[in-house]
Order: structure tokens, then C-alpha cells, then sequence
């Protein structure tokens, strides 16, 4: 109706699709990507 557009930029400018499940693995215990 409003012709407004969502994109999940979020996701793949932290690599989660490129490097797969296990990325969670190499964070830190702060780190607020977990």
C-alpha cells in the first residue's frame, strides 16, 4: 500500500550467511552478536 521496501542488511554485513552456523562459535563472551 505504501510501497515500502524491508531489507536484511544486518545479517549479511555480519557474514551470517557467507561463513554458515558456525560463526556463534568464535565470539567472544560479550560479544552481543551471541
Amino acid at each position: 500500500e505504501l510501497g515500502i521496501g524491508i531489507v536484511a542488511y544486518s545479517p549479511l554485513g555480519r557474514g551470517f550467511f557467507s561463513t554458515g552456523p558456525k560463526l556463534v562459535d568464535g565470539f567472544g563472551e560479550g560479544d552481543f552478536r551471541k
